[in-house]
């Protein structure tokens, strides 16, 4: 699945499970995460995307459960669930492998 392709669905989506295998170690992550502005604390909100997304596989996304900023590689998502602001639940099956 293309970079584009993940970061149109996070977007759209209030909040996203993204559940991805981390590079260091292969170890499982489930990361709860948004883009959505008006869920983002303001002292952790961007000032610019100026810089941003350089890497064409990495996501930058916030945290809800951390409470900050993490990215993940999408080379290494296994699965992605999104929940509207209405509270449906949206999934995009994927076959990364």
């Amino acid at each position: 699945m293309k970079r584009s392709s993940i970061l149109t669905f996070v977007q759209a989506a209030a909040q996203v499970e993204v559940t991805f295998n981390k590079i260091i170690d292969g170890s499982k992550r489930v990361l709860i995460g948004t883009l959505n502005m008006d869920m983002i604390p303001n002292d952790q909100t961007p000032e610019s995307s100026e810089g941003q997304e350089a890497d064409t596989q990495v996501v930058n996304i916030y945290d809800l459960e951390k409470n900050d900023w993490r990215s993940f590689n999408i080379s290494t998502v296994t699965n992605l669930v999104g929940m509207t602001a209405d509270g449906e639940v949206v999934t995009i099956e994927t076959a990364f492998e």
